[in-house]
């Protein structure tokens, strides 16, 4: 099951903390919420530190979406070689 909720929100940013699993329709979710950020010029945050698996077939959507005024912190190191991130904090 995937949670997405939102924990933090500014003039410049919004952070959503991302909880559980992803597979690709969960990925669907996250790019939702992050084209609505970006809709009201707001840089979306990923929190990755509740993030317990992320399916092969969403790797790459998370790739995706780091390329695209995404940002991602407190993910594992893991989770940050899968996504070739470096150390995934912000």
């Amino acid at each position: 099951m995937l949670r997405i909720t939102e924990t933090e929100r500014n003039e410049q940013s919004v952070t959503y903390l991302i909880e559980g699993k992803v597979d690709p329709s969960g990925l669907t979710e996250i790019d939702n919420v992050c084209k609505q950020a970006n809709g009201i010029e707001l840089t979306p945050i990923l929190d990755l530190s509740m993030l317990s698996f992320v399916e092969r077939a969403a790797v790459d959507g998370f790739r995706a979406l780091s390329k695209h005024r995404v940002l991602m912190i407190n993910c594992s190191p893991f989770l940050a070689e899968q996504l070739k991130l470096g150390e995934c904090n912000a």
